[in-house]
């Protein structure tokens, strides 16, 4: 748990990227810009690659900074190679947790007798290799924030002017294996391979206030090398820009600026019966008021298993839509509430040339109310696409994550937005026995399956100030979901409200402590974003569902907690994103309270 992060460094005055001044803490002498991004890898099938000019293959020096999200796998976050017998991989071994490199065919392979399992935090990890070195132990070096690593498990060295596959002329990753996935899981931040060059860790950090921080780097990278900060956002490619002279710029793969996570239940599975240029990623709920789209929709299905919740800002309400895999006259109803509100009329939309829709109006709606809409009752049996609706506010609205994060390991305090530093996230060393739950989406996401009760706590606690985060119910359903906050000191077997200092507000709208609820709020389902703030200085604990308060949930808190999602039954699943302030939050949080970042808590 967090406990740690207290620095002290001037405030020096920036240009924002906003065009206006920012404040930025800097914790290192060397100038240079703060590194406030990371990209998130979550062992799918992301990384980047690059085929460089071939340098000096026996002399280099990769420089990065990792935080771990798994605990369980092989995951590599730097390789280079063309084959299976033909590659270098600087990684994590999945059942130890040491720290290992390896280079085939020269049958080098250097494993760390430390093991490394915590998720909470970031390592500067620095890999030094010169094969020309006399002595055997100076060809390969590790550096571990800042201590060489001197103790292996295991240590072949390569032979003296061997030359590595690693700024050779074949492929280089970030964020994968050669020939055999091994992908990452975790955040990589500020990286850098410098090309002929064996280098300490001192030159990309130094020790701050007991701390070991980043500093500026600025000399040549070589013919293979580069650097990459990750700072530009422009594009998903942008993200692989080399920002050294040597320009490596990396093809950016499966990476993605803005990712879709959840938007009504649709789990996307029909997209390949879709006409070509429908997409079902609505990063902006306002194109579904436009009469003219065609491109953006919300599936409903005649379940309601995938619905769209409204609230009418009129008494009459329209919906254009399709069959799921054409277009055209296929008149499509929809109905609200289940098919208890049926259409007082139906229509043909042809404003767009080939790509007619079907119109569906409903009247006599209470304006504030909630309906949702689907195809159940409406007779034509098949899922459909909803391209728009007139008269409602749409309020299941698309919730998008993304691969860029303000995560990072230096801590920048920032006059507009979120800080930059070190980000709680949920931790897959304090997950409840009794359940099987995955953590995923860098430790932001948490599910399982049918389960015995359980929970998953965060990588922080606090004892002290004020505090806020989301939590995003990603269930079709919300039947028994959970989420609040636990004092440190309870156990770890069940949910978050079983316990005597465990404080959660649960689906049905009750609260839940000490294994016993009462009323309290709104119920909850898919897709509502369930705000927490805890007061530890006044002792409160306050929860908003979409944006609106649901008044004072709990008084007199006191003691060290951390954050919590989970589930309070034996027989449903559970499916919870987070957001802790590593991304802009949904809705805007309550006054003076702060998201949770080691810039923040320090």
């Amino acid at each position: 748990m967090f406990e740690h992060h207290k620095k002290e460094s001037p405030i020096l005055s920036l240009t924002g990227m906003g065009g206006g001044v920012a404040s930025y803490i800097f914790y290192s002498s060397s100038g240079g810009d703060p590194i406030t991004r990371s990209v998130r890898f979550d062992g799918d099938n992301g990384y980047f690659s690059q085929t460089p000019s071939a340098g000096s293959t026996t002399t280099f020096t990769w420089s990065g900074w990792v935080k771990k999200s798994s605990i369980t796998s092989n995951t590599t976050f730097f390789s280079a190679g063309s084959d299976g017998t033909n590659r270098s991989h600087f990684m994590f071994d999945g059942g130890s947790h040491q720290l290992r490199f390896f280079d085939l065919p020269t049958s080098t392979g250097v494993i760390s007798s430390a093991t490394y399992t915590d998720c909470s935090d970031w390592f500067h990890f620095v890999l030094a290799v010169d094969t020309n070195q006399g002595t055997p132990a100076d060809r390969v070096k590790f550096y571990v924030n800042g201590t060489q690593i001197t103790s292996f498990s295991s240590a072949a060295y390569p032979s003296q002017g061997a030359n590595m596959q690693m700024t050779s002329a074949v492929e280089h990753r970030l964020g994968s294996g050669i020939a055999y996935g091994e992908y990452f899981k975790g955040y990589l931040a500020d990286v850098h391979l410098v090309d002929g060059s064996q280098l300490d860790a001192s030159s990309f950090a130094e020790t701050v206030n007991s701390e070991w921080v980043p500093k500026s780097y600025s000399s040549p990278h070589g013919t293979a090398g580069f650097h990459l900060t990750f700072l530009d956002t422009t594009s998903d490619s942008t993200l692989g820009t080399d920002s050294s002279s040597s320009g490596n710029n990396f093809t950016v793969n499966n990476i993605k600026i803005d990712e879709f996570l959840f938007t009504n239940g649709y789990d996307g599975s029909l997209d390949g019966y879709m006409p070509a240029g429908v997409d079902r990623k609505v990063t902006d709920v306002n194109t579904m008021y436009d009469t003219s789209n065609r491109t953006y929709f919300y599936l409903v299905d005649q379940n309601s298993t995938s619905k769209i919740r409204i609230s009418p800002t009129s008494t009459t309400v329209t919906t254009g839509s399709s069959v799921y895999d054409s277009w055209g006259n296929n008149n499509p109803t929809t109905t609200l509430n289940g098919g208890s509100i049926t259409p007082n009329s139906s229509g043909t939309d042809s404003s767009v040339s080939g790509k007619n829709l079907a119109t569906n109006t409903f009247t006599g709606l209470t304006i504030g109310q909630e309906y949702y809409i689907s195809t159940q009752g409406g007779g034509s049996g098949n899922p459909h696409r909803v391209h728009y609706v007139t008269g409602a506010t749409i309020l299941n609205a698309p919730i998008n994550s993304s691969d860029s994060v303000l995560d990072s390991p230096q801590d920048v305090a920032n006059e507009t937005g979120n800080n930059s530093g070190n980000y709680a996230t949920l931790d897959p060393n304090d997950k409840g026995s009794q359940t099987n739950i995955t953590l995923s989406n860098g430790n932001l996401q948490a599910s399982n399956s049918a389960s015995p009760q359980g929970r998953v706590n965060s990588t922080f606690d606090v004892s002290s100030g004020k505090w806020y985060f989301e939590a995003i119910n990603l269930r079709n359903a919300a039947q028994f979901m959970e989420v609040g906050i636990i004092r440190t000191d309870q156990a770890q077997s069940y949910g978050i409200g079983f316990y005597q200092y465990g404080y959660s507000y649960i689906s049905t709208g009750d609260k839940f402590n000490n294994n016993g609820t009462a009323s309290y709020g709104n119920s909850y389902t898919g897709g509502d974003v369930i705000g927490v703030a805890f007061d530890l200085d006044a002792g409160t604990l306050i929860f908003y569902k979409n944006g609106v308060s649901q008044g004072t949930a709990y008084t007199g808190l006191s003691g060290t907690f951390t954050p919590a999602v989970g589930t309070y039954s034996s027989s449903q699943p559970l499916n919870w994103g987070v957001n802790f302030g590593q991304y802009p939050y949904k809705y805007t949080p309550p006054t003076n309270y702060l998201s949770l970042c080691s810039q923040n808590v320090s």
